[in-house]
């Protein structure tokens, strides 16, 4: 089961998007031409028998014009600062672009399978999969029964393609006001989410009756979709006021590096990432990434990748993905490395002594996603092909870290080289006044 850290983890490194249904409300045409609330006509929703839609020219006229007074929801306004990198919905009405303007980006509306793909924030495309109404003619809503089947075909053909080519496995997608008589069918939900990875889609809003769905039951089961029962809104308010999610000027900004601080993330501005990057390597949301969703073939492929690559850079997304085998030493070198950070002194640098091929290197690596993952500590990590650490840009991130976050850093140094070296800069950062623990690599002596 996916928790909502990991999935804010996604939020927050992205890119994101956002699903949206035709919404949890139901009217008939004639009940609603007083009402000011949002809805979705009875007379345009498929029929259970035959799944294809009964209204006429006149039913889509009338909920275009009913549709054209209705103002932006409070509740939407959390979810329209979000800064989606691209808005797919089933929604036909125009409110909709609307409702998503900011004066940080502007609103692009297409239905069009030519629209080239863009993740922009700034230059959002609303992706209406069946038509909208405020749309050219070629783009508008079916309205016969042919143009149904087509406009089907088509939804379930781009949402395959940007499965692939736009969410890609680092994606995370949010759905919200989706039940089974969408004209999304929940056979193509199933389909969308089988395409996708373990924790990137998300479906919000869910009762007993949308969880009875046999398809989204498989869904669920398989791992492909993930099910909240509160509202999208209430998520991201709760997780914005938690401060787990980043707000939206940050975002919008684009280019943050995020790393685990407490239970929260904390962006790493671009002039701190830049001056200690040169020097080691901030653990941050990207190293923590494991491999997304693949076939056996393709997971096996990978293994033997990650088993037959040579000593470079280290692999860190086949370690987040478990393809490293534990070493029976590494419980108590976490063990040492935690008590270590726990100590309110400063404490000697704690050096993994091994022969050749004892798995030293990727037992680092391992140490630094556990310790990162625990936003316990500010981790920095150096590969053994690097140069030596600079102990001022060592020196600059402890101290943006510690102002910012609160955390001590640690610096994991794979050098492979004496005690000596470790102990030195130590000796600097101390001087310092810097209380940097570091963890370094040595061969055993014979």
């Amino acid at each position: 089961m996916v928790s909502d850290r990991e999935l804010l983890a996604r939020l927050n490194a992205g890119p994101r998007f956002l699903l949206l249904g035709q919404g949890l409300t139901r009217k008939r045409l004639a009940e609603a031409r007083l009402d000011t609330t949002w809805f979705f006509p009875d007379e345009l929703t498929p029929d259970p028998a035959t799944g294809v839609i009964g209204g006429t020219g006149t039913d889509f006229t009338s909920y275009d014009q009913l549709t054209r007074t209705i103002e932006r929801p409070s509740a939407f306004e959390r979810v329209a600062s979000v800064p989606w990198n691209t808005v797919l919905t089933t929604r036909i009405d125009g409110s909709l672009s609307q409702w998503l303007e900011a004066d940080w980006r502007r609103v692009i509306p297409s239905a069009s399978n030519d629209t080239r793909s863009s993740r922009s924030t700034t230059e959002l495309q609303v992706r209406h999969l069946f038509g909208g109404l405020s749309l050219p003619d070629d783009e508008r809503p079916p309205s016969d029964d042919i143009g149904w089947i087509d406009s089907q075909r088509g939804a379930s053909d781009t949402l395959a393609s940007l499965a692939s080519n736009l969410i890609t496995p680092k994606g995370v997608v949010l759905v919200e006001d989706w039940t089974p008589r969408d004209w999304l069918s929940a056979r193509d939900l199933y389909n969308f989410a089988s395409r996708l990875g373990t924790g990137q889609v998300h479906l919000f809003s869910v009762d007993t009756d949308i969880e009875a769905d046999p398809l989204v039951a498989a869904a669920i089961k398989r791992g492909t979709l993930a099910t909240h029962r509160e509202t999208l809104s209430e998520f991201l308010e709760a997780a914005t006021e938690s401060g787990l999610l980043r707000d939206s000027t940050t975002a919008a900004a684009g280019g943050s590096r995020f790393i685990p601080a407490g239970t929260g993330f904390v962006p790493v501005d671009v002039a701190t990432w830049n001056r200690i990057v040169g020097a080691a390597r901030p653990v941050d949301l990207e190293l923590l990434e494991p491999f997304g969703h693949a076939s056996d073939a393709l997971t096996y492929q990978r293994f033997r990748t990650f088993l037959g690559s040579p000593e470079g850079a280290p692999p860190w997304r086949a370690v987040a993905t478990g393809m490293k085998l534990p070493r029976t030493y590494e419980a108590q070198l976490l063990k040492v490395v935690e008590a270590a950070l726990e100590e309110p002194d400063e404490v000697a640098p704690v050096i993994l002594k091994g022969q050749t091929a004892t798995g030293k290197s990727l037992a680092l690596v391992w140490l630094a996603q556990v310790l990162a993952k625990s936003g316990r500590a500010a981790v920095l990590h150096q590969s053994r092909r690097r140069d030596r650490p600079i102990a001022s840009e060592v020196e600059a991130y402890s101290v943006w870290a510690e102002g910012v976050t609160g955390l001590k850093t640690i610096l994991i140094w794979d050098g492979m080289l004496d005690a000596d070296e470790y102990f030195a800069l130590h000796r600097q950062l101390r001087a310092r006044g810097q209380r940097v623990l570091i963890v370094g690599s040595t061969y055993l002596s014979t």
